[in-house]
């Protein structure tokens, strides 16, 4: 795959992201998809400091702690963390070619492996933190879960199976969410049933309490919103208990 095909269809994906009103809350949908929860959480972190400070290994570290959920950075010898800086060093070196940099720098921190936990989602997080940093995606919609073969040729084939992908899934999720805010207009559901659907979007498998937090709520108007999702067929119920109910949103889901 050339490298110029990549870097169009990266420009393509962009200018889409910057087209759509909720282009940020489909990025966290597919990054809560290809990371989990904590992946996502730690993702952002990593983005909201890359708007007042350079990509560094201490970011790194930092961002990795949100990962697995600590207050404080990891141990880490020095010796791996002076082979981390060097990986940095090279981040920051100039150039013209930035999917060469993210390809070379990717492969040297997956046969690093600097982390003691979560180098895979690591690696995948790294490669969004790069597409921000060289100004090639404002939102972390290249998310490339597996490994490349190592060679700069296979990660940029990698990027463009990504990009072409995930432009998919956003056609298929915008086309989704009108299809369902028109059905709960026609069917004349409140206001709060389409927020906690938009909600869901982000969040495809809630709780009624995690409804009622997210709106400011009672449960039981959370519990009748929720309900009336399901009676319209757009969430279904799948613990089958009665207590710590879990609600499903299977059309997004399916589409990741």
């Amino acid at each position: 795959m050339e490298y110029e095909s990549a870097r169009a269809l990266l420009w393509q994906l962009e200018g889409l992201a910057k087209a759509l009103p909720h282009a940020n809350r489909l990025a966290v949908t597919l990054a809560r998809s290809a990371l989990g929860p904590a992946g996502a959480q730690a993702l952002e972190a990593g983005l909201q400091k890359l708007q007042r400070f350079p990509l560094s290994t201490r970011m790194l570290r930092e961002v990795h702690a949100i990962l697995l959920g600590l207050e404080a950075l990891p141990h880490m010898q020095a010796k791996t963390q002076h082979a981390l800086d060097d990986i940095m060093h090279a981040v920051h070196e100039p150039t013209s070619r930035p999917l060469v940099t993210i390809a070379r720098t990717t492969s040297r921190l997956e046969t690093l492996a600097p982390f003691h936990d979560g180098n895979k989602r690591m690696r995948t997080i790294f490669v969004a933190l790069l597409g921000a940093h060289f100004e090639l995606l404002t939102q972390p919609f290249l998310l490339l879960k597996a490994a490349s073969d190592g060679t700069v040729e296979g990660f940029v084939t990698q990027v463009v199976e990504c990009a072409i992908t995930t432009q998919q899934q956003i056609k298929q999720l915008l086309v989704m969410r009108e299809k369902h805010k028109q059905l709960l207009v026609a069917k004349r559901a409140p206001l709060r049933a389409l927020q906690v659907l938009e909600f869901m979007q982000m969040h495809p498998s809630v709780r009624v309490q995690d409804v009622a937090g997210e709106l400011g709520v009672p449960y039981q108007s959370a519990a009748n919103l929720v309900a009336q999702l399901q009676k319209f067929e757009l969430v279904k119920e799948v613990t089958g208990q009665k207590r710590e109910r879990r609600f499903v949103y299977e059309a997004v889901l399916t589409t990741l």
